[in-house]
Formats: structure tokens, sequence, C-alpha cells
């Protein structure tokens, strides 16, 4: 996320291949919650940031 900020769960879950892209979202959705990451803008052109 912090070398493509625009990266979707679909493309993480095709580049680590061990995990789905539901499985994507809901790690993403405890690291938003934990306050590490963010999302910046709109659902299709926002851009992710990472806090911590």
């Amino acid at each position: 996320m912090k070398n493509n900020p625009n990266i979707t769960a679909e493309q993480i879950a095709n580049e680590i291949k061990d995990i789905t892209a539901d499985g994507v979202r809901y790690h993403i959705r405890h690291l938003k919650t934990r306050g590490i990451i963010m999302r910046e803008g709109s659902t299709k052109s926002g851009k992710w940031v990472v806090l911590k």
C-alpha cells in the first residue's frame, strides 16, 4: 500500500495468492480500526494512506 496507494483488495489477493479478496478486505478492515491505515478519498478514485 505504501508503494501503490491505489491498489485494490483483488490486486493484493492476486499478488499474495494464499488469500482471497474477501480475506484481504477482512484484514484491511482490522487495520483501519486499529488506526494503521486509512482510505483517503472515494471508493473508486481514493488511495490508501499508511499511518504507522
